[in-house]
């Protein structure tokens, strides 16, 4: 990702930095994008709770196990495969997702509170 910066800041024979408009114009662009994703996640972690909220009471009729502890390792197993693929760094994006699980769980126990 870093490269991918610096690249842009780079004319196109790759020797000098750019002018300071077109880096003011990438600051202003890159943070608008910045924007746009924090929003995406923001209504993907809404979806995964609605979603999660589905799987309890799914798992309610079917009467089983509310929390699966090998449900839990397989995702982080699927999410450790991920972030190596992006380069991202591991324990932080666990903890990422480890705040996600508990904030479904939350969901979960306080929709079992309201039965």
């Amino acid at each position: 990702m870093a490269k991918f910066i610096s690249d842009k800041l780079e004319n196109q024979d790759n020797k000098n930095p750019v002018d300071k408009n077109h880096a003011k114009e990438l600051l202003l662009s890159s943070r608008n994008r910045i924007d746009e994703i924090d929003k995406n996640l923001i209504e993907l972690i809404a979806e995964r709770n609605f979603l999660s909220k589905n799987i309890i009471k799914s798992k309610i009729l079917l009467d089983m196990e509310i929390f699966d502890e090998n449900r839990e390792k397989l995702i982080y197993k699927k999410i450790e495969k991920l972030a190596i693929e992006n380069n991202l760094n591991t324990e932080m994006v666990f903890k990422i997702i480890t705040i996600l699980i508990d904030l479904n769980k939350s969901e979960q126990e306080k929709f079992l509170g309201e039965m």
